[in-house]
């Protein structure tokens, strides 16, 4: 019994102790990020994208990268119908870095995701 326990045990270290692989990716830079976010909406990969990019604002939330990434996910999710998430992402856009000249454009995006939604309800 005794040799028995002491031949299981070792087994059972070794798969508890085995390397796994994880995909878990901390302290990238912002270019980085924004490269895995572009990557992401590439391979039509938008649940992916918006982890990114949720990443992305927690570790850099001063980017430049973030205005452009608010408007490749609005774009990506307006593609994929997902109105509510396209208008949420063109929201975020707006109070941050809308200018005077780009609310007009804003408008007429909301009210295209609007229509677009009703007609496909």
């Amino acid at each position: 019994m005794i040799k028995k326990t002491l031949f299981i045990i070792p087994i059972f270290l070794f798969l508890g102790c085995s390397t796994k692989e994880v995909t878990h990716s901390e302290n990238l830079t912002a270019l980085s990020w924004h490269y895995k976010i572009y990557k992401d909406l590439q391979n039509s990969n938008l649940d992916q994208a918006d982890e990114d990019f949720i990443s992305l604002e927690a570790e850099h939330p001063s980017s430049i990268y973030i205005k452009t990434d608010l408007l490749n996910l609005f774009l990506a999710h307006m593609q994929n119908k997902e109105y509510d998430l396209a208008n949420f992402y063109l929201n975020e856009y707006e109070k941050r870095y809308a200018g005077a000249k780009e609310i007009p454009w804003i408008e007429y995006q909301k009210i295209k995701l609007n229509f677009l939604k009703y007609d496909n309800a």
